[in-house]
């Protein structure tokens, strides 16, 4: 009886990791996915103040612009580092 409970412990704890890894593994795509969702919506975001001033057009074309970038290469920079570790959650996901 008592290998019995020990077992489900341990079952229940494996599940627990697992089910860890594939929440880890969700966080991490919905992050990337939001930088470039922000990136696209920055880059919306641009035509949408209408004025006749020309320097303030460029720089809010500019702004909106230099923020999609950054958005997007946060994204890249965060699939770069994660890469590996995704690759590995893929592997326990799919098993």
């Amino acid at each position: 009886a008592a290998l019995r409970v020990e077992w489900t412990k341990a079952r229940a704890r494996a599940l627990r990791w697992w089910e860890e890894v594939v929440l880890l593994d969700e966080e991490m795509r919905r992050a990337i996915a939001y930088c470039h969702w922000q990136a696209d919506w920055w880059v919306a975001q641009a035509p949408c103040y209408v004025t006749n001033v020309q320097s303030l057009r460029e720089g809010l074309f500019a702004y909106s612009a230099e923020q999609a970038a950054a958005n997007r290469a946060l994204a890249a920079g965060w699939s770069r580092q994660w890469a590996a570790v995704r690759d590995k959650a893929r592997d326990i996901i799919d098993s």
